[in-house]
């Protein structure tokens, strides 16, 4: 082969590398900066609001469901009364109060491809006294599982937010009521009472933490204080379909300190056992494990 067609060919080889290897390194860098939200654009400019301006949220589901909430006496509740739960209010309230644009994604309007039509987004308002105050419409995941596609209504095309909000709001409807139905000082109760239709002891605690009950017979201490112990946070594993009736009853337990609570259980079911407490407006299921700990405590000692 001529000698001169070689250079020439390596020449041109050698040009077709460089321009890859500019073309690849631009990619790279196009990509790493767009995962850490450095791209330019002109991004919009969302005005910060308070948290504490919001009086009432909304949230529209994809299946046409609304899940409303509203802010009372510094407590945000669901439609029927029941108390929402504070960490998912909290994060709505954080992404209507302060969403940041990191990215603009599309501009061409295909928001089927990011869960954004009508068909697919999670809507959720913020009101004040009735008045919105702001609207955001969010689509899927992206796939690094860091942010959220959003439209801002009022501005075109597609953006990311920083989170995962529409994944959570995509959980079983009963994820938006607050399952802490009780919290309390423990080391403030100095009695405990379980009863039956069979049986009542009361258990007394002295001076020195021990533990008997009102024939003065003294109780394993240990076990008592461990039976207290798990009665300093008590989270329901979910919600009975209906309340249950006074003839499926099995105890009542009071608890006498710093407050007062009273627990009554129902019959074991394959969710758990059903719970009325005086700290919560609504029956509840509490695990098996809460349930037979406390039964066994009792029974087993007798």
């Amino acid at each position: 082969m001529n000698l001169s067609i070689i250079k020439n060919l390596s020449k041109k080889t050698l040009r077709e590398f460089i321009v890859l290897g500019a073309i690849a390194l631009s990619c790279i860098l196009y990509i790493s900066f767009r995962e850490r939200g450095d791209i330019n654009y002109t991004l919009p400019a969302i005005p910060k609001l308070s948290i504490d301006d919001f009086t009432a949220l909304e949230v529209h589901t994809p299946n046409g469901e609304i899940v409303k909430m509203e802010k009372g006496g510094g407590q945000w509740t669901l439609s029927g009364g029941y108390p929402a739960d504070a960490t998912l209010t909290e994060r709505i309230l954080e992404t209507l109060s302060a969403p940041k644009p990191i990215d603009l994604v599309s501009q061409a309007g295909s928001y089927a491809r990011y869960e954004l039509d009508e068909e697919g987004r999670y809507s959720i308002k913020g009101l004040k006294d009735g008045n919105l105050l702001r609207e955001l419409h969010l689509g899927k995941v992206s796939d690094s599982n860091k942010y959220n596609y959003v439209i801002f209504p009022g501005y075109k095309g597609v953006y990311t937010i920083r989170g995962t909000l529409s994944s959570t709001l995509a959980q079983e409807p009963e994820s938006f009521r607050s399952k802490k139905v009780m919290e309390i000082n423990t080391s403030t109760i100095t009695e405990i009472s379980y009863s039956t239709d069979e049986l009542t002891t009361t258990l007394n605690k002295d001076e020195e933490s021990n533990w008997q009950d009102q024939n003065g017979e003294a109780w394993d201490s240990a076990k008592i204080n461990e039976l207290v112990g798990r009665f300093t946070a008590i989270n329901a594993s979910g919600f009975p379909e209906s309340a249950p009736s006074r003839s499926q009853e099995l105890a009542r337990i009071s608890l006498k300190g710093e407050t007062s609570p009273t627990i009554t259980l129902y019959e074991k079911t394959d969710q758990g056992y059903p719970a009325d407490f005086s700290t919560y407006p609504f029956p509840v299921i509490i695990s098996d494990y809460l349930g037979d700990s406390i039964i066994k405590a009792f029974e087993e000692a007798e």
